[in-house]
């Protein structure tokens, strides 16, 4: 078989496929007939050999403070290699691991959590001097939940809720559809209107935003009772709070006021 017609193989290095860095390949001959090569490999190098131990000692961290119970779920569903652990980046490798049936935990935001961040939420707005009510949801959209400082109003628990739904729901942060000029529920943009869905609760305005773990969207938190800078501002604090909780666990929780997955 001539080298024209025979398959070049890669090495996979930190998740990547990559070439040597001599731009070599050496060929292998089937034992039965040593006029056919099977394929062509890399002639790897010292370089090579280094990004791959420097790659191996990153994600070995991580590796190890996983349980061997998902550890060996991880490898087994990857072919017993573990693959799906060594991709570039830790919150792809966690994803990754879950899609195979592990850290299902992390798909569920817990009462304990929510109450967390409300509580998070409630301090940020008495600190800032405003009367706020604060609803976090499930990925499904319903309460876990609901709370209302005294004195705030009392159309705060279903406005909130609505922006909170939304949230999970929609995957983003609420006042992203009316943001100019791209915000798709703007007059003339494609979603104009959706606020009427849901018989109403789709909330296109600022307070309501996603909760992302891992790069799951596993809930949502709306604020009422606040301008918008005040409401993101207490927001935020329950996303913090979350993230303040669940880093000791290995988890990454997505901080910000604009969040779109």
């Amino acid at each position: 078989m001539s080298s024209s017609q025979t398959t070049e193989f890669a090495s996979r290095i930190n998740g990547e496929w990559t070439k040597s860095a001599t731009g070599r390949t050496f060929g292998n001959i089937h034992p039965a007939d040593t006029r056919d090569i099977v394929g062509r490999f890399q002639a790897s190098s010292g370089i090579d050999a280094a990004a791959a131990v420097e790659a191996a000692r990153a994600a070995f961290d991580g590796w190890r403070n996983l349980p061997i119970s998902v550890r060996a779920n991880c490898k087994r569903r990857s072919g017993g290699t573990g693959a799906a652990w060594f991709s570039p980046t830790p919150a792809r490798r966690i994803s990754l691991c879950r899609r195979s049936g592990e850290l299902k935990k992390a798909q569920k935001l817990e009462h304990a959590e929510a109450r967390a961040m409300a509580a998070a939420a409630i301090g940020k707005a008495a600190a800032i001097g405003v009367l706020e009510t604060v609803c976090v949801v499930d990925d499904g959209g319903y309460p876990i939940v609901l709370e209302r400082m005294d004195g705030a109003r009392v159309t705060g628990p279903q406005i909130a809720w609505n922006k909170a739904f939304t949230a999970a729901g929609h995957k983003r942060s609420t006042h992203l559809f009316n943001s100019a000029p791209n915000g798709p529920a703007l007059p003339g943009n494609e979603a104009f209107g959706i606020q009427w869905s849901f018989d109403g609760k789709f909330a296109i305005f600022v307070g309501g935003f996603p909760i992302v773990v891992d790069d799951e969207v596993i809930g949502g938190v709306g604020l009422s009772g606040g301008n918008g800078e005040q409401d993101i501002a207490c927001g935020v604090a329950a996303l913090q709070a979350l993230a303040d909780l669940l880093a000791p666990q290995g988890h990454a929780v997505l901080v910000a006021a604009d969040i779109k997955k």
